[in-house]
């Protein structure tokens, strides 16, 4: 059985106001009845206050991650669900695989962004992650480099505003030799110090019936 129950929805969500709703809706699901959060809403510190009193906390970054009743909250009658303004808004562009604007919470680092970002593509350049931060009224472009910072130090925690740019490796290819002309499969192949130009003809199944043997171009 599933009573009825009023709960009062403010702060920055589309549509504030005190909305009658069965008990059986989660926290998560009256937010949805308002129209969500606004432009300017963190999603991050949805606050859930009972007769004056803070009672929980919801991050939806961490109910997204782990979508159990633990990051969810069932709510009583005149329970007041209050959406704060975001505080640290980060861009993240490049070779992630979600890349788009964050919500950041204080303390938290370029590790965590590349974590809510779904990780690295495969062609990122992760030795060096370039952060465009607004300092003194300028731009200054920082550089990290994940493989010798702490994740928990300082050092990488992300500011409201900040531009985070993963670049990708570089394209060029290494160790490799190319075959053209009258072989069968002409193309690039991996080399080694080892390799000889008979071993490469044989790598690219060898030549056509109609090539000049008297002369090989290298």
């Amino acid at each position: 059985y599933s009573k009825v129950i009023r709960v009062n929805i403010v702060g920055e969500v589309e549509i504030p106001g005190t909305y009658s709703l069965n008990s059986i809706n989660s926290a998560f699901n009256v937010l949805a009845q308002s129209g969500g959060v606004n432009s300017i809403g963190s999603v991050r510190s949805i606050k859930i206050i009972r007769s004056g009193k803070l009672v929980k906390e919801l991050d939806l970054y961490e109910f997204l991650a782990k979508p159990t009743s633990d990051n969810d909250c069932f709510l009583l009658d005149n329970d007041y669900l209050v959406v704060s303004p975001v505080l640290n808004l980060v861009k993240l562009e490049g070779l992630v695989n979600r890349p788009m604007y964050y919500e950041m919470k204080n303390g938290e680092t370029i590790s965590d962004l590349i974590k809510y970002a779904g990780g690295f593509q495969p062609t990122a350049y992760t030795s060096l992650i370039h952060v465009n931060r607004v300092f003194n009224n300028q731009i200054s472009l920082l550089e990290f480099d994940l493989s010798k910072v702490n994740k928990e130090s300082e050092y990488n925690v992300l500011k409201n505003g900040d531009h985070v740019k993963v670049l990708e490796v570089a394209v060029q290819k290494r160790n490799y030799v190319s075959i053209s002309g009258a072989v069968n499969i002409p193309g690039e192949y991996s080399f080694s110090d080892s390799l000889t130009i008979k071993e490469l003809i044989r790598k690219s199944s060898g030549l056509k019936l109609d090539a000049y043997l008297d002369k090989i171009m290298i």
